[in-house]
């Protein structure tokens, strides 16, 4: 007796879950796509343009500085900044009459000042120099001036004038003058987390300085 075999028919339920399941994949992949060109566009529209830093007069010897890029000019003596293990914070100066339209008070320049010279003494510390309160011997004065504060779209522009000299002889061994971009946040031009952050990272980057001018002059 021949027995006739039954065709199976297609799962069709199978078939479907696959096909949409290819569909919601193709359609997350595109929405992402949108999605990551949207916050590219975004983030494009609402980023500032970083005023160049301009002479102040803060700093009595601008001759030493060379450009490194649009918003950095820089000079460091490495081994004249090798000398000083001791350092002494030099009256810190907030040079800005204004931000945004609105006149800068003397009580924000005094909690500036504050805090600019609370950052340098903790990135000091940090990498085991000391800070004095007065100049005897051979002590590094460090002086420092907030020269610029601006708004540039959505973002908060500081710019600094640093330098650290001789405290006797007033030598330079190091100077600075860039300007920084942080996102802009509500509250003081200096009281947020954003604008705090670039003072922060300006006293690591010049605690760095010292500490790898003493560990070349070790090397050496």
């Amino acid at each position: 007796m021949r027995v006739r075999s039954r065709a199976i028919p297609p799962r069709t339920g199978s078939l479907e879950h696959s096909i949409m399941n290819t569909r919601w994949t193709r359609l997350i992949a595109a929405l992402t796509a949108v999605l990551s060109l949207a916050v590219v566009i975004l983030a494009t529209g609402c980023a500032g343009t970083p005023r160049p830093p301009k002479k102040s007069g803060f700093l009595f010897n601008y001759s030493n500085l060379r450009q490194v890029d649009e918003t950095t000019w820089r000079f460091v003596n490495t081994n004249r900044l090798a000398l000083y293990s001791k350092f002494m914070i030099g009256p810190i100066q907030i040079l800005p009459t204004e931000f945004d339209g609105r006149p800068i008070t003397e009580e924000e320049k005094a909690r500036a000042t504050d805090f600019i010279r609370e950052s340098v003494t903790r990135a000091l510390e940090s990498r085991g120099f000391e800070v004095v309160p007065r100049a005897f011997g051979e002590i590094g004065e460090i002086r420092v001036a907030i020269t610029d504060v601006y708004r540039s779209r959505s973002q908060i522009g500081l710019t600094v004038e640093g330098s650290i000299v001789d405290s006797a002889s007033a030598f330079q061994a190091a100077a600075v003058m860039k300007t920084e971009l942080a996102p802009a946040q509500l509250g003081s031009w200096w009281d947020n987390a954003r604008g705090r952050g670039i003072i922060n990272s300006w006293a690591e980057r010049m605690a760095e300085a010292i500490a790898d001018a003493h560990a070349h002059a070790a090397g050496r």
